[in-house]
């Protein structure tokens, strides 16, 4: 209630993903758009917010300079929107969580350098709406699921519709020295799945099943460079990417 309070307004010359590849939306009437300036993330790192979970919100919103989101409830063919969406920015934008269940798309992205993300854009398709949500900043790669979860409630929660949260989902540390172990936190539904481990040219070079909600392997066999963990229960697939340097 605090954020929608300050968040009230538009954002003029903001200039983002959805402004450079979904302007029909915006000038749409049908759908329902939310803002928030940069101006008022600096008001909320004056809010008076004590307490560990305060100063973690202060720090988060110091680092985002915009945030947008638009909400398509037209009754048009959701998941398909999502799907075209993402094919849309894919050669932009780089995957970093992805989640496909029967009935619901969750793409989460980044345009990120050196550990600094600079735009994360979520894409959500349902079988009632799509949804386009949008951070703008300079962030740090590791806060970027509690960002978006954040400030997604400023108008729509982009995880709600789906079983499983992605900001749930760990792995640390990333990047990881090759030998180390490497940790994933899986919540508790995605145990008796399984989770493969492939490389950026989309070879699988591990695999294993999840028995517990944190999982450990080793890293001694993989070379350095990017790779993809993907975790499969069911209708359930969640991926995201850690770095082996």
């Amino acid at each position: 209630m605090m954020i929608l309070a300050i968040a009230a307004g538009p954002i003029f010359g903001q200039s983002d993903a959805i402004a450079t590849y979904f302007s029909n939306y915006l000038s749409n009437e049908g759908v329902t758009k939310i803002s928030v300036s940069g101006k008022a993330f600096e008001l909320m790192q004056n809010i008076d917010m004590e307490g560990e979970e305060g100063e973690d919100f202060k720090r988060m919103a110091s680092q985002v300079s915009s945030f947008r989101m638009i909400v398509d409830e037209t009754g048009k063919p959701s998941k398909n929107a999502a799907k075209e969406a993402f094919e849309k920015v894919s050669d932009s934008f780089e995957e970093l969580i992805q989640v496909n269940e029967k009935e619901n798309t969750v793409h989460v992205l980044v345009n990120e350098s050196n550990g600094t993300v600079y735009e994360v854009l979520c894409i959500v398709g349902t079988n009632e709406e799509f949804v386009l949500a949008s951070l703008t900043g300079n962030m740090k790669l590791s806060d970027v699921g509690q960002l978006t979860k954040s400030l997604s409630a400023v108008g729509k929660d982009v995880f709600a519709e789906t079983a499983l949260d992605p900001s749930e989902i760990k792995i640390y540390p990333s990047p990881v020295k090759k030998g180390q172990s490497l940790s994933v936190d899986l919540p508790e539904a995605m145990i008796g799945g399984s989770i493969s481990i492939f490389s950026a040219s989309g070879s699988q070079v591990k695999s294993f099943n999840v028995g517990n909600e944190t999982e450990r392997f080793s890293t001694l066999d993989l070379d350095p460079g990017v790779y993809i963990l993907k975790t499969i229960k069911g209708d359930l697939e969640i991926s995201k990417k850690f770095i082996v340097q």
